[in-house]
């Protein structure tokens, strides 16, 4: 097989082509460019004897270690690194082909024959360096150290420093913390504390302004500052919403419905009270919502708003931030809250109020904490049709209620089934009960074996034969039968 010829014809073009910065080319180049056309093998010898040994092996470990860091699905980013990696000869192509394999539809076939129609350019391995800078990877020839300070240090025996770790301080609880997390002030039950950064996250019409602005109402008639910043409202809640303000003692502030003033003119407002040496023990301030005061998906504006509000709870302000959840949940089906991981890791509780709505128009809200600095039970509230807010005696696990719907919902036709089947005969045995529902339905076995134990002792009995402990046999639950109606 002839090499394949290269569209350069002279010494010193192959010079400029491999990059050199120097007006002589390589001397391997200048013994074999006498007279000839250099081809691809040309190419390959060149890259080869040009560099030691040892250098070569450092190389091709820093560029095996460059490649890990680079995704092989993108053909296109997968056929540069074979361009970069072509005058590398054979360790070149072992380099992209053991690259290459983490793609999932890596094709040793199709491999081959990508690499046979590589040809030079003048690409070099150089720009799998840059590609890899660009998925985070550190090229190992800029982090070199750029004298040799460290290691003269080292050779006249420099003193060693003690060792500082005062910054450890900041990280440690004080008895007056741990008396705070341990013992809280509370300014309402389990739901907020005195000084604290709150936030709600909750889904839209969940209920959180409704129960919030009671629960301002409460806290002012017990005597607190207390101020409900409101700009996710519409004109018609509002005018109930400032008349029952002004009869309970809540300063509101709608300031999207101010002229020339917005959320932002509050923020600004806030920042100023921050800068002053003050003390708001006493003044309680909810923001609904969140999402009006910053863009919550820039870390950087979400930042500078949070650090304000961090600075005036350390003046002894409770802020109470509501905020939305995102549509997507978590592997849990929990809801998550909208924004950057800032908000949660600079509030000093995460709770998250999750709704059920009721077949009556009502709604029933419980929380559930997810990032606390306190000791926290749920709680959980019950909103009428006409929006009066009670607080429940007992909490309601609304999560595991939802959880219970859907299990219903997603077993309701193997359950009707299974019912149907034992309303017709006393007792069946699993494997008949099992046999009877594959044979209506696609579900498999082990599903419905589930689906057994998981309503059992709700819509049937299991009973275990004494003799052969494997042979369970079902019976339909009954139900105490209503009271009759008494005779006239």
């Amino acid at each position: 097989m002839t090499d394949q010829v290269i569209p350069v014809n002279s010494a010193s073009q192959l010079t400029s082509f491999l990059g050199s910065n120097s007006n002589k080319p390589p001397i391997a180049v200048r013994e074999r460019t006498t007279g000839k056309t250099p081809t691809v093998q040309d190419f390959k010898r060149v890259q080869a004897e040009e560099l030691p040994d040892d250098k070569k092996n450092k190389l091709i470990h820093e560029l095996k270690d460059a490649l890990q860091h680079i995704p092989s699905d993108d053909r296109e980013v997968w056929v540069k690194a074979g361009y970069a990696l072509f005058l590398l000869g054979d360790d070149g192509y072992h380099l992209w082909i053991e690259w290459s394999k983490k793609s999932i539809s890596f094709n040793q076939v199709d491999a081959d024959i990508a690499w046979g129609s590589f040809h030079a350019t003048e690409t070099n391995y150089e720009v799998v360096f840059k590609l890899a800078a660009k998925y985070g990877w550190i090229n190992p020839w800029k982090r070199k150290p750029s004298n040799s300070a460290i290691t003269k240090a080292i050779n006249q025996n420099t003193p060693k420093v003690a060792p500082n770790f005062s910054w450890t301080e900041s990280f440690t609880i004080s008895e007056q913390e741990a008396k705070e997390i341990s013992d809280p002030v509370w300014i309402y039950d389990n739901l907020i504390i005195q000084g604290h950064l709150i936030a709600l996250p909750a889904p839209p019409n969940g209920g959180k302004t409704t129960i919030l602005f009671e629960i301002a109402c409460q806290l002012s008639e017990k005597g607190l500052n207390v101020i409900y910043v409101n700009a996710d409202i519409s004109a018609s809640d509002a005018k109930n919403m400032i008349k029952t303000a002004r009869e309970r003692g809540v300063q509101l502030l709608l300031p999207e419905m101010k002229a020339g003033l917005s959320m932002k003119d509050v923020v600004d407002n806030f920042k100023k009270m921050n800068e002053q040496n003050a003390d708001y023990s006493g003044y309680v301030v909810i923001f609904d919502t969140y999402k009006k005061m910053t863009d919550v998906i820039s870390k950087s504006q979400s930042k500078e708003v949070l650090q304000i509000l961090r600075g005036l709870t350390a003046k002894g302000m409770t802020i109470i931030l509501l905020s939305h959840t995102n549509k997507y949940k978590d592997a849990e089906d929990n809801d998550v809250y909208e924004g950057t991981g800032d908000l949660r890791a600079d509030v000093d509780e995460l709770i998250y109020l999750v709704p059920q709505k009721n077949i009556d128009g009502s709604m029933t809200v419980s929380t559930r904490p997810d990032k606390v600095r306190g000791d926290f039970d749920p709680v959980t509230f019950q909103i009428s049709k006409d929006r009066q807010v009670t607080r429940s005696a007992e909490h309601i696990d609304v999560s595991a209620a939802i959880a219970l719907k859907k299990d219903i919902e997603h077993d309701d036709d193997v359950i009707n089934l299974i019912i149907q089947k034992l309303k017709s005969t006393t007792k069946v045995k699993r494997t008949e009960l099992v046999a009877w529902v594959q044979s209506n339905t696609d579900i498999g076995r082990d599903s419905i074996i589930r689906i057994l134990e998981r309503w059992e002792d709700h819509q049937w009995l299991s009973t275990k034969d004494k003799n052969n402990y494997n042979t369970i046999t079902y019976s339909i639950k009954s139900f105490p039968a209503a009271p009759k109606p008494p005779k006239c």
